[in-house]
């Protein structure tokens, strides 16, 4: 007669389980919960960089002009970058009109952290946005991919002694991409 013996854990056992299980968290855990600042330079150009990536894949992909567009919303509300598409005018047709677009994967409206705001968007030589800040100020992305000359100036306010970190995002056109630069660049005349 074949007799079987149950195998099981001895209390020895499960409690060096448990204590690698707990090192483990507590080496990792912190890297986990550990929230990435929105308020930083290299946070902010990485995100400007994925939506301009973003828009130039639909303008291609699409065959339609999208726009890029830096608003400074009324009222204490932060500043924003939305992504839109070009239709045409249902009441006009001969004109255009620009609706923010959606996505499943992809955030197309960017909202900055309540400590940086834009303070001038050049589009090649001339300086739209502090003109009309509500209105914002747009950089078109045609079908070909191609983006226009774009300088965005941001001000970071640090500390409670209100310091201001002045910074320029300076877009590429061929490439299309953003580069940070020290300080508010001018366009090259």
């Amino acid at each position: 007669m074949l007799t079987r013996t149950k195998h099981a854990f001895t209390l020895i056992e499960l409690l060096l389980v448990l204590l690698l299980i707990g090192v483990i968290a507590s080496v990792f855990m912190p890297l986990i919960l550990r929230r990435p600042s929105h308020d930083t330079w290299t946070h902010v150009l990485d995100d400007l960089n994925n939506i301009v990536f973003y828009t130039r894949q639909e303008a291609i992909s699409q065959q339609k002009t999208y726009r890029i567009t830096f608003k400074r919303p009324k009222g204490e509300q932060a500043d924003s970058i939305i992504i839109e598409e070009e239709t045409k005018d249902p009441e006009h047709p001969s004109r255009f009109l620009y609706i923010p677009i959606t996505s499943y994967y992809f955030p197309t409206t960017y909202t900055l952290s309540s400590s940086i705001k834009i303070k001038a968007v050049y589009i090649g030589h001339e300086e739209l946005f502090s003109e009309h800040p509500n209105n914002g100020a747009s950089a078109y992305v045609i079908p070909d991919g191609l983006v226009q000359d774009v300088i965005v100036h941001m001000i970071k306010t640090t500390g409670t002694d209100g310091k201001e970190d002045k910074m320029s995002f300076r877009m590429s056109p061929f490439f299309g991409t953003f580069e940070l630069l020290q300080g508010f660049v001018k366009p090259a005349k």
